[in-house]
């Protein structure tokens, strides 16, 4: 029976994955769209409208990452666990960028879109503040956007794995950027033109050079993963995670030139949110601004973010009600591992509930 179960799913795996798909599930509506952009809500199992939570959550994903990550096994849903607590829940659709939307910026991400959206969630749900929960990327999107509300819609703030101190994200990442950091400068003193000025489709950054990146980081685990799908091919709920996962690594979306282009010459070289102050074209955003309730997670074992580099946040905002977690799990497993319901989740609600 098991070498009937064995090779039917190593067949499916091979020649039919949407068999194993179960990604992206949870029912929701799309009640915002604009260009790439859209966001979901996802309705309440309460029958009763005043059941549940006053505040609604936006949860907001890293660009790079398929919006459906969040609802990535109905074991392992972000939306779902949320949703099923009694929360409003809204999830941004960041779209899937191509090379001719290279130029989109912090400007297009957050001053026009996630203020929109903002915007939007607090309409519908005739509130006048929210809960922002943003994983990596997406809690440093959620942090600006803090900054310039000057906290007037913004009542809680959780950041999942957000490095801050560019010149600490990792062990020789970090070293590496803070070496580079005053010779580039220098560098750019005496060029003919500024970083800041090359076109941003030279910064674009294809989504299976994301994918590669991101397996780089940890290079063995990609090789025992495999390992251990040959091991447990017969059991189809194995099989099942392992796609989940295997699309998610290796499925990752493109990175517009211009953000990659401010990531790397502001936050990285520039190091500007340990600093406090991010200095991009449409103006400053000053993270002391921030006083809304905080809420920081790391990673034990994140390989990309380092523990430091997200707990330095605490010492750039002005909330006074601020707290830091370490979960366990690395970069992907702290938000959305096999511990992450017990370990990441059920702290982060605990934690909103007080506040919601």
């Amino acid at each position: 029976m098991k070498v009937k179960q064995y090779i039917r799913n190593a067949l499916d795996w091979r020649f039919n994955a949407d068999s194993l798909i179960v990604s992206d599930k949870t029912p929701y509506e799309t009640v915002m769209r604009d260009g790439l952009m859209s966001l979901r809500y996802y309705p309440s199992v309460y029958t009763d409208p005043a059941s549940g939570y006053g505040t609604p959550i936006l949860l907001v994903p890293p660009l790079g990452v398929p919006a459906w990550t969040f609802d990535l096994l109905e074991e392992r849903s972000m939306v779902r666990f949320f949703r099923d607590q009694g929360y409003k829940v809204f999830l941004v659709d960041w779209g899937s960028p191509s090379a001719r939307d290279a130029g989109l910026d912090f400007k297009n991400y957050v001053h026009v879109w996630l203020n929109a959206i903002v915007d939007a969630v607090l309409e519908l749900t005739s509130v006048s503040k929210l809960s922002l929960v943003g994983y990596c990327m997406g809690g440093l999107m959620s942090l600006l956007i803090a900054a310039a509300d000057s906290n007037k819609r913004v009542k809680n703030l959780v950041t999942i794995a957000s490095p801050i101190d560019f010149h600490d994200a990792t062990f020789w990442f970090g070293r590496w950027l803070q070496k580079l950091s005053r010779p580039l400068s220098k560098i750019n003193d005496h060029l003919p033109f500024k970083l800041q000025e090359i076109p941003p489709q030279y910064f674009h950054m294809p989504g299976r050079m994301v994918s590669h990146l991101f397996r780089l980081t940890d290079p063995f685990g990609q090789l025992i993963r495999y390992v251990d799908l040959l091991c447990n091919m017969a059991d189809r709920s194995y099989v099942v995670r392992h796609t989940a996962l295997s699309r998610w690594f290796n499925g990752m979306l493109d990175y517009p030139g211009a953000m990659v282009q401010s990531v790397f010459l502001n936050m990285g070289l520039g190091n500007e949110l340990r600093m406090g102050e991010l200095k991009l074209d449409y103006g400053t955003l000053d993270l002391s601004l921030i006083k809304c309730s905080l809420l920081v997670v790391a990673g034990k074992s994140d390989k990309i973010v380092s523990i430091d580099s997200a707990r330095s946040l605490l010492e750039v905002v002005s909330s006074e009600d601020k707290t830091f977690v370490v979960a366990p799990g690395g970069h992907a497993g702290v938000f959305a591992g096999e511990a992450a319901y017990h370990q990441t989740w059920q702290p982060i609600e605990a934690w909103l509930a007080q506040r919601s």
